[in-house]
């Protein structure tokens, strides 16, 4: 189901503004693709098949959010190899929250990621 919160992408790459998605008939979504410099008025199915049938070129897909999360890292020696503990926002946080003795280094990091990966 399309939701008109959300940012969405063409199968093909191309940018979505979704303006309704309460309209009649069996294309009740309806909205623009970016393309060739210019908006172009288009409509979807309510799960965001386009006009050209299922596993067309202008099918919707949700564009996951990018996210950067940085902070200090504790790094462990344990007999499995090197572990790590949580992200704190500060180098000082991270060394308060050290676990015993056993810390062999404490490393800025930066993660890049998108919303769902890995879940």
């Amino acid at each position: 189901m399309i939701d008109q919160t959300k940012k969405y992408r063409t199968r093909d790459g191309k940018d979505v503004r979704v303006y309704a998605v309460d309209g009649a008939g069996p294309y009740p979504v309806h909205g623009a693709i970016f393309g060739d410099g210019q908006w172009e008025v288009s409509s979807w199915a309510k799960g965001g098949e386009g006009v050209s049938g299922s596993q067309g070129p202008d099918d919707l897909f949700a564009v996951r959010e990018k996210l950067t999360v940085s902070g200090w890292l504790n790094l462990y020696r344990k007999t499995r190899g090197i572990i790590c503990g949580g992200i704190h926002p500060t180098e000082e946080e991270a060394r308060g929250a050290r676990c015993g003795n056993d810390a062999i280094a404490c490393v800025h990091v930066t993660l890049k990621c998108e919303e769902g990966d890995g879940l």
